[in-house]
């Protein structure tokens, strides 16, 4: 319930606070599809053209909560971070170091696609499609990648140490 509780409560702060609710709705007015996703829930990645579609998009009234959402998004991942640690290191009899790294990595492929994604969002405002960097995208959309990858390994561990946590013949 820990982990469903910070997760639940990190996507409602995000949505009610960071405006990503009315940022999407802006969005899938003018984009169809798979091109309306936040580029942060793009689970095999996204390039520089799919970035200048979907910041393009945003109008100067929507662009503001883009940003927030963006700078609140740098608190999520210690939040959901700290709880996997926590749901890892308390289910691993005895603890090791190998149950925390997926999570440990998942944090950090968190942080770094924010910050990049923020810092070419800003790059994008002041110059437009010509600010963005395609290095720093693509190192976006591969943290993107890998931190939906690790967190798919985290939630296996999980369900592997909570069956053999309750069953303790396993």
């Amino acid at each position: 319930t820990l982990l469903a509780t910070v997760f639940l409560t990190g996507f409602w702060i995000l949505a009610r606070f960071g405006g990503r609710e009315y940022v999407t709705r802006q969005i899938k007015k003018k984009l169809l599809g798979s091109d309306a996703k936040p580029l942060d829930t793009r689970f095999m990645g996204y390039g520089v053209e799919d970035v200048k579609q979907y910041w393009g998009a945003l109008d100067n009234e929507t662009r503001p909560y883009e940003i927030r959402s963006l700078k609140l998004d740098l608190f999520f991942p210690i939040c959901y971070g700290a709880a996997l640690i926590f749901s890892l290191s308390y289910l691993s009899q005895p603890r090791s170091i190998w149950f925390l790294l997926p999570a440990g990595l998942a944090v950090i492929a968190d942080w770094l696609e924010n910050l990049v994604l923020l810092a070419q969002f800003k790059l994008f405002v002041e110059r437009g499609p010509a600010g963005l960097q395609s290095w720093w995208i693509r190192t976006a959309s591969m943290a993107t990648s890998t931190k939906f990858f690790t967190l798919t390994v985290v939630a296996f561990l999980l369900l592997y140490l909570a069956v053999r946590f309750s069953v303790p013949s396993i």
